[in-house]
């Protein structure tokens, strides 16, 4: 019924190579019936209304000889460089970030350059989905005591370890905050130009809400600047349990920026804290902003508020900060029925202390 599922060349003619050329298509509109003599319902492709098209492969027979920059590009879009990774480029990764602590863009391109061929651009795609795969390989390398033989060994043995990273791979949480903290981090160390730097971090941070459920991010930038190219003011970004987290203990927090110069952006660190049911901390959200001001404030509040609907800033009971907020400004950021108290760091080590000196015991 319909449209057949191969359809012939015949306006055209044949390829000019006479290669086979394998189109896949996917019917958008299905029809619902019941199969004669059955009594649960079916559904039946109709190819006559619009079809998706998923797939068109060359399968070079005949005299089609393809380009090395089209064997590269064909296997690139496969995801096979990264699938078919050999077993001593992965343990060495696996070595740096079990000692380094983290795997940066720059390493990650200088340890697969022999590898992969020279015509092959390593892309940011390439990079993220490798330290995915680093990032899970990584427990398996630590079995092993970072022996290189039973490495490969446990490797060959476990091939669902070593499956390829593709468009449809799912984060979970934990690995979604990780990749998060670890690109911050990169970018934070990055020497040189730095709005390069942060604008590279957030196209991991696209990578990442495309494959993380629940993981969100928003940027702040100078709304009141005239240029087409509005000036960005930092970024912040919640993972699914950083929202439970808020949802569920949110009733007191605690708002601050960490403003040593701790990276070469100079820019303060902003977190959301809280205690959970164990009384250890949590986070609500975290980002980086260009500095601790009002405004910059503001937009975390806003963006607490608008990516953690279920629980709303009015049911917020009490916010704790230093010096810099009043009771005033706590209630200007939403927080209408929470009463601000200075945390005890500010109230008692860099406050009274400041005053009064060291009580004696």
């Amino acid at each position: 019924e319909g449209a057949p599922s191969v359809s012939a060349r015949a306006l055209a003619g044949a390829l000019k190579a006479n290669c086979g050329f394998k189109l896949t298509m996917k019917p958008l509109v299905k029809e619902r019936y019941y199969p004669e003599g059955a009594k649960k319902v079916s559904y039946r492709k109709l190819r006559k209304y619009p079809i998706e098209l998923t797939s068109a492969v060359c399968s070079h027979s005949g005299g089609c000889k393809p380009s090395r920059a089209n064997l590269v590009e064909t296997k690139q879009r496969a995801g096979k460089y990264v699938s078919e990774m050999p077993n001593s480029s992965l343990f060495t990764l696996c070595n740096f970030m079990e000692n380094g602590g983290k795997l940066a863009s720059s390493l990650i391109k200088r340890v697969m350059q022999p590898v992969w061929p020279k015509s092959k651009n390593i892309t940011k795609q390439d990079v993220f989905n490798i330290r995915v795969k680093v990032m899970r390989l990584l427990p398996l390398y630590k079995k092993t005591n970072g022996e290189y033989e039973e490495f490969r060994r446990v490797a060959n043995a476990n091939d669902n370890m070593f499956s390829g990273i593709d468009n449809d791979v799912t984060l979970d949480d934990d690995e979604a905050y990780e990749l998060a903290q670890s690109l911050w981090l990169e970018v934070m160390n990055t020497v040189g130009k730095t709005e390069e730097a942060i604008f590279s971090f957030i196209e991991y941070l696209d990578l990442i809400k495309s494959r993380a459920k629940g993981f969100t991010y928003k940027l702040a930038t100078d709304e009141s600047s005239k240029k087409k190219k509005k000036k960005l003011l930092g970024v912040l970004w919640m993972t699914a349990t950083m929202r439970r987290n808020f949802e569920l203990f949110g009733g007191y927090i605690c708002l601050d920026m960490m403003k040593r110069g701790l990276n070469t952006l100079l820019w303060p660190y902003v977190a959301v804290a809280m205690y959970d049911e164990d009384m250890k901390l949590c986070i609500g959200c975290e980002g980086i902003r260009c500095g601790e001001r009002t405004d910059m404030y503001k937009f975390l509040c806003d963006f607490l508020a608008e990516s953690a609907p279920g629980r709303p800033l009015s049911e917020v009971n009490i916010v704790s900060g230093d010096g810099f907020f009043d009771q005033a400004m706590i209630v200007s950021f939403g927080f209408v029925n929470a009463i601000f108290i200075t945390d005890q760091w500010h109230l008692l080590d860099s406050g009274l202390e400041k005053f009064f000196g060291k009580a004696g015991y």
